[in-house]
């Protein structure tokens, strides 16, 4: 089977036996695709984009931004400039001050934007937050 390891016995001369692991090779194996962008196009009132490693070291805020009133915006960040090549948690955190609060973040992994989605909300405070594993 594609990306497992096959394992099997070979019974050879004089009673011994072998056991021989085939790893799949690298066509078969499951490599993670690399999230090439992170674009933000809207954000009010405030919004943290915090990469937190796997091996379970410190954090890095990759974004903070403030906006509002609608105000038009578009940011895109490429994980590879700012980050180590490995596996990272972005966390994300959206802040209003009050009224209408709204956040626009997509993940372009492989060729693909997958948007992530914030409730309509009037709160003051943290109003959304979103945790999504990427490869850099």
């Amino acid at each position: 089977m594609a990306g497992f390891v096959t394992a099997f016995r070979i019974k050879m001369m004089k009673g011994f036996t072998a056991h021989v692991v085939r790893k799949p090779d690298s066509r078969s194996a499951h490599i993670p695709m690399a999230t090439t962008a992170i674009n933000v196009t809207y954000v009010d009132n405030e919004l943290y984009i915090i990469a937190i490693p796997s091996t379970g070291m410190a954090g890095s805020e990759i974004f903070h931004y403030v906006s509002g009133y609608t105000d038009p915006m578009n940011v895109t960040i490429v994980p590879q400039h700012v980050l180590s090549s490995g596996s990272y948690t972005l966390s994300f955190v959206g802040i209003n001050w009050g009224g209408p609060a709204g956040f626009k973040v997509s993940l372009t992994t492989n060729g693909v934007a997958t948007p992530l989605s914030a409730p309509a909300s009037s709160a003051v405070g943290v109003v959304w937050t979103a945790n999504v594993a990427i490869t850099v």
